[in-house]
């Protein structure tokens, strides 16, 4: 019976398919919405992991299957630990490291057949590799590559490695945007372990780098790509939102009754150090975090000067300028209307307040159905 089984086991390592060459992942669609410019949208890159069979069971074999081949093929059976995960590049920046598959192997040998294996599988199926990305010409295009890595002595849990993933990305969005650059450095440590740790495994290709891209700003790529490999598919989604609110975004504008809702919901920066964008520019001691905590919680600026001799127009077009760092321009012109709408009383206790809500600081405002009632800001 033992012998049986010995064989039994040995046309089932025989039978298994093996993994190819590093191949690219195919393209599934492109982009079509033609009429973009840079910072109008954000990017979304998520992804679906799935192994073949129709219940729980078969995909679990498949799942072991995948991971055998693997091991076999391009490490010849070592005992230890792997980690098969997706990489996210921009430009020569890498982004994200995401686990999306932990193993620990144990096989002991007798000559040249196994005669015992044990393999404790973790998998993430589904998730978020980019979130909130502002598209320009420097973020268009993403880079992702599927990689496995194994190590004969490190082991790190998959809830542990997949937090540290998260922080560390955490620092690498907020390096890509100049409003939040306080959040990047705070947060670089974390990058720095998790590239500390996964310097101690090798790492080998089963999915070359392939390029995909949010919009049509660069031609001739997609925005959803796919491996399929012998037992299990892999899906890379590029998408692009209107704006953080999207349910009070069309085409012809924005549709918000209450003013005061992208204040509180209009955010910037990844994880636990995403905040409403207001909230990071008052929390600066600049000239412009100044003035917006100054103006939110009723205290005059340039004290003890009265507010009527005061002017602060020029502050106003620095927290346009400032918007625009943070999030797309549709984004920032709804906050900057925010704003307006919320503190008007406040605003037009000073000289030249009304002038704020008038000129080259509200003409992109209609457009997007963001609408100041004249009365409200008069010519001066």
């Amino acid at each position: 019976m033992g012998f049986r089984r010995l064989i039994a086991g040995l046309v089932l390592v025989l039978s298994q398919s093996t993994i190819s060459n590093a191949d690219e992942f195919t393209a599934v669609t492109r982009p079509s919405f033609a009429d973009v410019e840079p910072r109008l949208v954000y990017g979304l890159v998520s992804y679906d992991f799935a192994f073949a069979g129709k219940d729980g069971a078969a995909r679990s074999q498949s799942a072991s299957a995948f991971l055998q081949s693997l091991i076999k093929s391009r490490f010849q059976n070592k005992s230890g630990n792997y980690i098969v995960s997706l990489d996210v590049a921009i430009g020569d920046k890498m982004i994200a490291t995401e686990p999306i598959m932990s193993a620990t192997w144990e096989s002991s040998k007798f000559l040249f057949i196994t005669t015992s294996e044990k393999s404790n599988i973790v998998i993430n199926r589904n998730g978020v590799l980019v979130d909130d990305i502002v598209v320009d010409s420097d973020t268009n295009r993403i880079s992702i590559s599927m990689k496995v890595r194994y190590s004969s002595n490190t082991s790190v849990d998959m809830s542990l490695l997949t937090e540290l993933s998260q922080l560390a990305k955490t620092a690498s969005l907020a390096g890509l945007s100049p409003g939040v650059q306080a959040v990047s450095e705070a947060y670089a440590p974390f990058a720095t372990i998790l590239t500390k740790i996964l310097s101690k495994y090798t790492d080998v290709s089963i999915v070359d780098n392939t390029t995909g891209a949010f919009t049509l700003l660069d031609e001739g790529f997609a925005n959803q790509l796919r491996y399929n490999g012998s037992n299990f598919k892999v899906n890379i989604y590029l998408k692009t939102l209107n704006s953080q609110l999207p349910t009070n975004f069309s085409p012809i504008g924005f549709k918000i009754s209450n003013f005061s809702l992208p204040l509180t919901e209009v955010k910037s920066g990844v994880g636990a150090a995403r905040a409403p964008v207001i909230d990071l520019i008052a929390a600066g001691t600049d000239r412009v975090g100044v003035f917006v905590k100054a103006i939110a919680e009723g205290s005059t600026i340039g004290s003890p000067k009265p507010a009527s001799e005061t002017e602060i127009r020029d502050s106003c077009a620095s927290l346009r300028t400032r918007l625009n760092k943070f999030v797309t321009s549709r984004d920032a012109a709804l906050l900057y209307w925010s704003f307006l709408r919320s503190f008007h009383t406040e605003l037009s206790r000073y000289k030249d307040g009304a002038k704020c809500g008038r000129g080259d600081l509200v003409e992109d405002l209609a457009a997007l159905n963001l609408q100041l009632g004249a009365e409200d800001w008069p010519a001066q």
